[in-house]
């Protein structure tokens, strides 16, 4: 019985994920996934099982802990005023001690999110389990996506009825930028996701040993072999076009080159050759120019016109300037305290004294300037590299660093293919994805890297004991 709730708790926390803003959750913040309902049930029901608690140690989980713990006793310490913490606030702004609760609270959640994905893919059943419910929740946030970006091109009223529909039941909030966003709060956030999570699972399994499936059709001129994961690759990428989204765009293009290097190494007939060389760039050339209708995507295309022209001008011309004033003040902040930083949520408070001088041009820079923004809350790094540098030195990005360093290279010394497909792939989306969102909350890329450590785990028993492991994964649920 126990395990038969925790596997329905597990697969409404795998479905309801792509739900990052659920307007009825009552966080106050602006990411509040749905999932967390689910997830944490399924995280205190999972922890009483002592095999899911071995392989939960036997994971990189201690590594997180003590970047956890690294980050929130720096915080203490420049809370507390042991540190050389002087924030500059403006009137009505949230105080540093509600920020640095509100940051702590979100990277509890995401070690809860990475937690209960180790735990619960302790074996290959458990695993194609995770992935069927991760695909079926991505696959209605994509067709979601869709539908709001053919009436965003073709009806614009009706978009709008729609968008109304999400923001007054759904997500938070409207979005100002114009795009797709499936359930998601807005449009890069939906991209995330189906590069982080969606491509690296699709690109994957079409190498078969995650468990691919294909349908034969038959017709009046012979049978029509269809395979499914193709079809989801082809509406994960409709999606990510609808969204607009320029990273997603980028690392959905570098993921296909990836997942098609690799194919050329197994093509075995005229119809994979096919496949490869036509179908599949067909998909990419309709994603980019579904995402080249918007000027916000085709903006990025103007190049300088001249070599005289700066980085900050180029950035500027794409709409990306005030992105990168933020990256340039938390840098600033990284230099006044690189050893230690200034403590989870407590960066922003550093923005008035730290930002540029040239960033006073920016639109966005002048309204938080202004306090016309501050009641939104205050301005972030949008960034997670500059983030972790900032907010926990270099002590603390080096342990981020080595977190992730030690899934990719446990994944690309498992000797599979699909486990170097995944890896290769989520690399690629998480370098993009890391220098435009800073948040610990959203679960995408906790649940990528759990996956990852899971896929690559039960390959490496596979090899080493083949016949065990075939008779192991069959144990069910006690």
């Amino acid at each position: 019985m126990n395990g038969s709730i925790v596997r329905l708790l597990w697969a409404l926390t795998l479905v309801t994920l792509p739900i990052t803003s659920f307007r009825w959750l009552p966080l106050g913040a602006t990411v509040s996934p749905l999932s967390l309902v689910f997830l944490l049930p399924t995280l205190m029901l999972a922890f009483v099982s002592a095999r899911r608690r071995v392989v939960l140690a036997n994971s990189p989980i201690w590594i997180l802990v003590l970047f956890t713990i690294w980050a929130v006793a720096i915080t203490v310490w420049q809370i507390a005023g042991y540190g050389s913490h002087v924030p500059v606030l403006k009137p009505g702004a949230p105080d540093a001690l509600r920020s640095a609760f509100n940051s702590c609270i979100t990277l509890f959640i995401g070690a809860a999110f990475y937690a209960t994905a180790i735990m619960m893919t302790t074996n290959r059943e458990e695993l194609h389990s995770a992935l069927r419910w991760i695909v079926v929740g991505l696959s209605i946030n994509a067709v979601v996506a869709v539908v709001q970006g053919i009436t965003l091109l073709g009806f614009p009223s009706v978009y709008a009825t729609l968008d109304h529909f999400f923001s007054s039941y759904i997500a938070i909030d409207t979005y100002p930028r114009p795009g797709a966003r499936g359930l998601t709060l807005e449009p890069s956030w939906l991209a995330s996701q189906l590069t982080v999570l969606g491509l690296p699972i699709v690109l994957a399994r079409s190498f078969n040993p995650l468990g691919a499936r294909s349908w034969r059709i038959r017709t009046g001129l012979g049978s029509l072999l269809v395979k499914p994961n193709w079809l989801l690759f082809a509406l994960f990428m409709a999606a990510i076009g609808m969204s607009f989204s320029r990273a997603g765009l980028a690392v959905s293009i570098v993921s296909l080159l990836i997942a098609g290097i690799f194919r050329l190494t197994k093509i075995k007939s005229a119809k994979d050759f096919l496949v490869a060389a036509i179908v599949l760039p067909t998909v990419v050339a309709v994603t980019t120019m579904a995402s080249l209708s918007s000027p916000y995507v085709r903006a990025t295309f103007d190049l300088p016109a001249s070599s005289q022209s700066a980085v900050y001008h180029y950035a500027k011309e794409i709409g990306g300037g005030g992105r990168l004033a933020f990256w340039m003040t938390s840098w600033n902040t990284f230099s006044e305290q690189p050893i230690t930083g200034v403590g989870l949520g407590q960066s922003p408070f550093y923005f008035y004294r730290n930002v540029p001088l040239w960033a006073y041009n920016e639109y966005e820079v002048v309204r938080y300037m202004s306090g016309e923004l501050i009641n939104q809350g205050l301005p972030n790094a949008k960034n997670m590299v500059f983030r972790a540098l900032a907010e926990t030195g270099l002590v603390g990005a080096a342990m981020f660093a080595a977190f992730l360093a030690t899934h990719f290279v446990y994944a690309l010394t498992s000797r599979g293919v699909e486990v170097t497909v995944f890896c290769v792939v989520l690399i690629v989306a998480l370098v993009v994805d890391f220098w435009s969102l800073d948040t610990f909350a959203l679960p995408t890329f906790w649940w990528a890297l759990a996956l990852l450590w899971a896929i690559s785990r039960l390959k490496r028993e596979e090899r080493s004991n083949p016949v065990t492991y075939k008779k192991s994964s069959r144990i069910q649920e006690r």
